[in-house]
This record gives C-alpha cells, sequence and structure tokens, in this order.
C-alpha cells in the first residue's frame, strides 16, 4: 500500500472546548474498548493524571496568597475604585457646611 492510499484525519482544527471536547473523550472510550493493547496506558493516564491533579490542589491549599492571581484581581480593582468613590462623595457632602450670616 502507498503511502497516498492512507487515511489521514486532521484533528488539529476541532476545537476542544464544549461539543468536540466531549467527542474526542467518546472516541478515545470506543478506542480503548476495542482495542485491548490500549487498556494499560489508558489505566496509566488516568491514574497518573488523578496523582498530578492532587498534588496540584494540595500544593495549591497550601500555598495561600495574599490576592488571588487572574481576572478576579480586576474586580477587586473595580470594587476599590467603586470604595474610593464612595469616600469621595461622603468627604464632599461633610464639607458642605453652611456659613452663618454675618449680623
Amino acid at each position: 500500500m502507498a503511502d497516498n492510499d492512507l487515511s489521514r484525519i486532521n484533528m488539529s482544527s476541532i476545537h476542544v472546548a464544549g461539543i468536540g471536547g466531549l467527542g474526542m473523550v467518546v472516541v478515545a472510550a470506543v478506542m480503548v474498548y476495542v482495542l485491548p493493547q490500549l487498556r494499560l496506558a489508558a489505566l496509566v493516564g488516568v491514574v497518573g493524571g488523578l496523582v498530578v491533579g492532587a498534588a496540584l490542589v494540595a500544593y495549591r491549599r497550601r500555598t495561600v496568597s495574599q490576592k488571588p492571581p487572574g481576572p478576579t484581581l480586576m474586580v477587586d480593582a473595580a470594587a476599590e475604585a467603586a470604595r474610593e468613590d464612595a469616600r469621595r462623595r461622603n468627604d464632599s457632602t461633610l464639607m458642605l457646611v453652611p456659613v452663618p450670616r454675618a449680623k
């Protein structure tokens, strides 16, 4: 059989998030069910993934940062800006004191 006769699937264009990712999991499960040679490799992969995942969760719980990383900083900054605006409004109302009239 020549190289040109082989069927090939280009999986690089399949989006992993959502239904595409679920389809890939189903295809992998069917392949493991049909091909007994893959069962040991799949078992090692699943157990290894669970061990690494548990280690990452344990490490993350042990190292607590002062501020959470990522987009939550934008929420914190917005909340701080709202608090600062509220402080300014409260200060400006306190400064508006009626001046007594001269007699």
